[in-house]
């Protein structure tokens, strides 16, 4: 919005709460939110922040893609159909996704 003065924020997110199915309930509180649903985190500097998934227990991109469920199945479904050597690249951008260190002048 040019008269804010504003600029684009690549997120990568919807910023949207989805269902991850029962594989994923979790014994969050958040009112009026059911349990098997979450918030989908932004991928921006998704590189510097393992473990993955609301509990942490996904080590790694391929775990974490692994620990979709309801909503995130299909996904989950079409990551472990890919070739070995396709999943590649992917893992290559996910790890350019990294937060850059802030300069601070005294």
């Amino acid at each position: 919005d040019p008269e804010l003065h504003g600029y684009p924020v690549w997120l990568f997110s919807d910023l949207k709460r989805h269902d991850m199915g029962t594989a994923n309930t979790a014994q969050h509180v958040q009112r009026g939110v059911a349990l098997n649903e979450y918030l989908t985190p932004r991928l921006w500097g998704v590189a510097d922040s393992a473990p993955y998934l609301h509990d942490g227990r996904a080590p790694s991109f391929d775990y974490a893609i692994a620990g979709h469920d309801g909503e995130g199945a299909p996904a989950r479904a079409a990551f472990a159909a890919l070739p070995f050597e396709e999943k590649g690249p992917l893992r290559v951008y996910l790890m350019s996704l990294r937060r850059v260190t802030r300069v601070v002048v005294p």
